[in-house]
């Protein structure tokens, strides 16, 4: 049990430096400083800084996956569009309440090109049983005959995962803006969700 309780206190530390310094410059010295334990157990625990910058994200991840998960488990009777439309707002709901997950998962975007890859492969494997529950949805939409559905699927996500991105940008350290501004966003998400559903289904 104590050893779960430094490692925890080690990747809060990290996340809020990180977030502050990005992947080159966060100082692991400033991280077992904050987290209050020698820096030499971090890297006992974590190896070396890239490693624990990897475990850092994956938490962030995780909590976002356990929000979904919580969600999903309320939005069972909702179809594809409704349930997209939702998270989106949950999502940024989250990330207003929780500004260092958001800010630290922005620091993927000026990683080095390996460790990039090492994150989103990570990511991949954490999202992969939400993107299938969403697809089973997906499927049940009357989709045009001569759509191949996962393509589509995929573009949707892509879709809404960079607007997504592009929020977390604009909003880097304006939690307070980001709740101002959220339904704005989601007028501008049901916006988009019109133009596909007319560009992709039957009539």
């Amino acid at each position: 049990m104590e050893d779960l309780e430094k490692k925890e206190r080690i990747l809060k530390a990290a996340m809020e430096e990180f977030s502050k310094k990005g992947f080159s410059g966060a100082s692991t010295n400033e991280i077992a400083k904050e987290a209050g334990t020698a820096k030499g157990l971090i890297f006992h625990y974590f190896k070396d800084k890239e490693n624990l910058y990897l475990e850092t994200y994956k938490k962030a991840v995780n909590t976002l996956v356990e929000e979904f998960e919580t969600f999903i488990a309320m939005s069972k009777e909702k179809n594809f569009f409704e349930t997209l439309k939702e998270w989106s707002y949950k999502k940024l709901e989250f990330m207003a309440e929780n500004p260092e997950v958001s800010d630290f998962m922005l620091t993927m975007l000026n990683l080095p090109k390996d460790m990039e890859n090492q994150v989103l492969a990570e990511v991949k494997k954490i999202q992969s049983k939400n993107w299938a529950i969403l697809f089973e949805k997906f499927q049940l939409l009357n989709l045009r005959k001569d759509l191949d559905p996962q393509i589509v699927f995929k573009f949707i996500i892509a879709l809404f995962n960079g607007l997504g991105d592009m929020y977390l940008e604009l909003y880097k350290g304006k939690p307070e803006k980001l709740k101002k501004d959220t339904e704005k966003i989601v007028k501008e998400a049901d916006m988009i969700l019109e133009i596909l559903k007319h560009g992709i289904l039957l009539d």
